[in-house]
């Protein structure tokens, strides 16, 4: 989870960038992926798990 979704910020008061980028990008690299890993075992076990 990128540091600026989690609402921290560094004690100098410099930020971690642009918290919309980091957002898309912790979709693609991590949301996205379970996403799919899970979509599989519903095809697995034959139903959608809720």
């Amino acid at each position: 989870m990128p540091p600026q979704l989690l609402g921290m910020i560094l004690p100098n008061g410099s930020g971690f960038g642009d918290a919309s980028k980091a957002m898309g990008a912790f979709y693609q690299l991590a949301i996205k992926p379970l996403t799919r890993m899970l979509e599989e075992v519903n095809d697995v076990i034959g139903q959608q798990m809720q």
